[in-house]
């Protein structure tokens, strides 16, 4: 009951308002998990011997087998809601990584667009350093600073098309 409130606890949380620590509390409550399910299907197993009577036991009565099918039913369902806790709390961990890859990816894209459009400018003041008068390929200084801008206008429509300029 106590893993249960804590999972939605943190299920209640939004992505963008969870913690710091947040994967490192979301682990620890999964190990716990992961501890107690597999110890919670042995008590299962352990009292389902002892209430089909496949393992004879001196006293053994049918008062007895009554609160052992009680105990059955309890394990059972303490070992199906603990088995539950742990499916969600990967969901939840599997959620929040992929909520942070993807406004990564968000960030990156943007990164990639500045570094290609600030190519442009560099080209720009690398070809300011180059006498383009009197050689013998015929450059204009306008066309020096035109084309690279045109190059830079028609990359950010581009970027601009995918969406990738969205924050």
């Amino acid at each position: 009951s106590a893993l249960e409130q804590e999972l939605m606890a943190l299920e209640s949380i939004p992505i963008k308002d969870s913690p710091p620590d947040f994967l490192e509390v979301t682990f620890n409550l999964r190990k716990e998990v992961n501890q107690l399910v597999p110890s919670l299907l042995h008590l299962k197993e352990i009292i389902s011997v002892i209430s089909t009577r496949r393992v004879p036991l001196e006293g053994f009565s049918e008062r007895h087998e009554k609160i052992f099918d009680i105990l059955m039913d309890e394990a059972a369902y303490l070992y199906e809601t603990a088995a539950n806790v742990r499916d969600n709390l990967q969901s939840l961990i599997d959620l929040y990584i992929n909520t942070t890859s993807y406004q990564m990816n968000k960030v990156m894209r943007l990164i990639a667009v500045f570094t290609c459009l600030g190519i442009i400018p560099a080209i720009i003041l690398g070809a300011l350093g180059t006498n383009v008068a009197g050689n013998p390929w015929g450059i204009h200084l306008w066309q020096v600073f035109t084309i690279p801008l045109i190059i830079m206008l028609a990359l950010g429509w581009v970027f601009y098309r995918l969406g990738w300029t969205k924050w």
